[in-house]
């Protein structure tokens, strides 16, 4: 029913197709290499963050250092300080 496409064979175009996906292909392992490698020196040089818990001591992150100061509360990505 209806119309067929009609299909050409152009041996050119299947070279380029064939050449391009040879790029893609290399581009991508070049980039599975990149992240391994970056991966491997992140970790290399990484260190956990300190656990905190509530009643602990911690000193003030800052130059003049007049704590330590009592942790009354731990949040995701700060410390309530007892000041």
């Amino acid at each position: 029913m209806g119309i067929k496409p009609t299909t050409l064979k152009v041996e050119a175009a299947e070279e380029v197709a064939k050449s391009w996906f040879q790029v893609f292909q290399d581009v991508k392992a070049n980039l599975a290499k990149a992240c391994s490698q970056q991966k491997q020196q992140v970790d290399r040089c990484h260190s956990s963050a300190p656990s905190y818990s509530i009643g602990s001591q911690s000193h003030k992150l800052s130059e003049k250092q007049i704590g330590p100061y009592e942790v009354l509360e731990v949040l995701p990505n700060a410390l309530k300080l007892k000041l």
